[in-house]
């Protein structure tokens, strides 16, 4: 990761490392460093640490990075700082989690420049109460088996994630598969069957070899008992096979824009594209919305989830016009982004990171441009 972003925990304790190197010129390039993009403190309590190097004095500011997220007990020192080519450690506690998932933006503000990071606390509880309505909280297929047995299948479409272990038919004349999944990958009592579903975003199948044994899928649809077998009815997509979607468009154009996993191929290939590349995407993971510089350093992925992301860092809104509500974008809104793709690596960490540099803009939201 970048050393540019900062975030937020519960308790926080940190030791100031003596300031040998303080500037006393007038500040040419101005710079606030951290040593990572996002932290996490573990669901049942603990502490993440943060090393800031700045040529300025700063100071942080803890705000949580949507609506949903409670910070008050995160507790961050020290909470500000003088400028030192030294590394400042500042250390974020939380305690035991047992409400929903914690996220918290700490941004790291001085007089000419700005970084932050995000800081990720689970829920010790986990997330019963909206399990398989999101990618993240997917059931398994023992998970879903036994609720079905016990009457408490769900009313709503749900995602399931597992490993096939039989596949009973692919038609492509018809577009669907009957497959069964498990937890592991083997055959037992608590799987899972997939009736008649279709291919990565409901597309009809139209290679016999799209899906085989042992793929990792998580596939999202209407759950039934189907006298006695707990199933997936007729209609169900596929989201991903073994963490990635197919590619699609070639990324030249907002109407064909490419989807992650291609552009990551395109530059993990080392072949970037030399101009602007479209690309499509969800938003897993917001680090920062300055309404001060009009940017915002988010993440997108083909489905929702952590897996095989790009980094969208310090992107503009709509037509390029600079963010002025820190709600303008939400962890799983739809986006297409225009912009320069470029492999970063970290001249201190050495950490190479795949994102559209500096200078991006959305061309669309959920399917709406304006």
């Amino acid at each position: 990761m970048k050393l540019k972003h900062i975030f937020t925990g519960i308790i926080a304790v940190a030791a100031l490392v003596a300031c040998d190197n303080i500037f006393e010129t007038p500040i040419v390039d101005p710079l606030i460093t951290t040593d990572g993009a996002s932290f996490t403190i573990p669901a049942e309590g603990g502490t993440a640490y943060i090393a800031i190097k700045s040529n300025m004095p700063w100071e942080i500011k803890v705000t949580p990075a949507n609506k949903k997220s409670d910070v008050s007990d995160f507790v961050v020192y020290p909470i500000s700082g003088k400028a030192s080519l030294q590394p400042v450690i500042v250390e974020v506690k939380a305690p035991s989690n047992d409400g929903g998932k914690r996220t918290a933006i700490l941004s790291i503000i001085g007089p000419q420049g700005e970084a932050s990071v995000q800081v990720v606390q689970p829920s010790a509880g986990g997330e019963a109460t909206e399990k398989g309505t999101t990618v993240y909280s997917a059931y398994k297929p023992s998970e879903i088996y036994n609720a079905i047995l016990a009457g408490d299948v769900p009313t709503d479409e749900v995602y399931v994630k597992g490993i096939i272990y039989k596949i009973s038919e692919l038609s492509t004349s018809y577009g669907n598969a009957t497959y069964w999944i498990s937890d592991d990958g083997a055959e037992g009592t608590e799987v899972f069957e997939i009736y008649r579903g279709y291919d990565l975003g409901g597309e009809k199948f139209t290679d016999e070899n799209a899906i085989k044994v042992g793929d990792s899928i998580v596939a999202y649809g209407k759950a039934v008992n189907y006298n006695g077998t707990p199933e997936f009815t007729t209609g169900s997509k596929l989201i991903t096979i073994n963490g990635r979607a197919l590619p699609s468009g070639d990324g030249t154009t907002a109407e064909s824009p490419m989807n992650v996993t291609k552009a990551l191929d395109l530059i993990w290939g080392g072949q970037i594209p030399t101009g602007d590349a479209y690309v499509v995407g969800t938003i897993s993971s917001i680090v920062e919305v300055s309404t001060g510089y009009g940017n915002a350093t988010y993440w997108i992925s083909d489905d929702g989830t952590d897996a095989y992301q790009l980094e969208v860092y310090r992107g503009y809104w709509l037509e390029g016009e600079k963010f002025t509500d820190t709600e303008q974008i939400k962890e799983g809104d739809q986006v297409v982004v225009m912009g320069k793709l470029v492999l970063y690596t970290s001249s201190s960490t050495g950490v190479s990171t795949p994102e559209f540099t500096t200078g991006s803009r959305i061309i669309s939201i959920n399917g709406e441009s304006e």
